[in-house]
């Protein structure tokens, strides 16, 4: 498990697809796996798998 944000995080990041990601997760109050541990495996973004979970959405939905 990382204990920081990848230098693709959409949660640090800001572009039109990230802000999509982002503006979702907050919206349904949802988790998400980090785009860049899943690359290689067969695990979705929106799958919750805890070990996978992207470090941003973690710290962001806490923040709320």
């Amino acid at each position: 498990m990382k204990n920081k944000e990848c230098k693709e995080c959409p949660w640090v990041i800001r572009n039109n697809n990230n802000d999509k990601i982002l503006n979702h997760s907050k919206k349904w109050d949802k988790n998400h796996n980090c785009h860049m541990i899943i690359k290689n495996k067969l695990v979705k973004l929106w799958d919750n798998f805890p070990e996978f979970q992207c470090v941003g959405n973690k710290k962001g939905l806490s923040d709320k």
